[in-house]
């Protein structure tokens, strides 16, 4: 898979704007699953999502030590 993201810390934006990142994700029967992304000179992040509303939407968790958020996705058409 390959993504963009960009992360705000404390309210301070990131030096770089959408940061790429590529990676790769296991997909369960269930439509949960997890995802593991490489960003370009970041941590690795790992990542609990759940695709929901038809596979339109995906919603994630990153919890890693030091670091947890959310974030929902939208499929563009």
């Amino acid at each position: 898979m390959s993504q963009v993201d960009q992360v705000v810390v404390n309210g301070i934006p990131p030096a770089v704007n959408w940061r790429p990142g590529t990676g790769t994700y296991t997909l369960n029967s269930n439509c949960t699953g997890t995802a593991q992304i490489n960003n370009a000179g970041g941590p690795q992040v790992n990542l609990w999502f759940v695709v929901v509303k038809r596979g339109k939407e995906i919603r994630t968790v990153v919890s890693d030590p030091a670091n947890a958020s959310t974030s929902i996705g939208l499929k563009v058409e």
